[in-house]
């Protein structure tokens, strides 16, 4: 993952690394009442600088105490065509091992959206 990639971390359940450049926003919703969390939302512009707007992008959600989710999604994007990804996840209590006699379903779905404001192309006047 390159230095221009950001960790969030202000949320009690879940740490997110994303590219400011690609991730205007990301949630976590729960199923059981439909609730979203925001793990992040853009707030300034942010300016690509020599780099140039990214073609490649990493994310990760980490769980935080004791929680098992570790996931992390490479996007290769050169031509800007993803808006959004949306994952689901299965409930933390499920085994792998045992999936095709118990399979507890999913119970979060975490989602990027992918409409940050970037320099180039808008920027401001100097």
């Amino acid at each position: 993952m390159n230095d221009s990639h950001k960790t969030v971390t202000a949320d009690p359940e879940y740490d997110v690394t994303f590219h400011p450049g690609f991730a205007s926003e990301c949630v976590i919703t729960r199923k059981a009442d439909n609730a979203t969390r925001q793990l992040y939302k853009q707030t300034e512009k942010h300016h690509c600088g020599s780099e140039g707007h990214p073609k490649k992008h990493v994310i990760k959600l980490k769980g935080k105490n004791g929680s098992k989710r570790d996931i992390t999604i490479t996007i290769d994007d050169p031509e800007y065509s993803v808006h959004s990804l949306s994952l689901e996840l299965y409930d933390e209590s499920r085994d792998p091992n045992f999936q095709a006699t118990f399979n507890p379903g999913t119970t979060e779905t975490f989602t990027v959206t992918n409409s940050a404001m970037t320099c180039p192309p808008v920027c401001d006047p100097e």
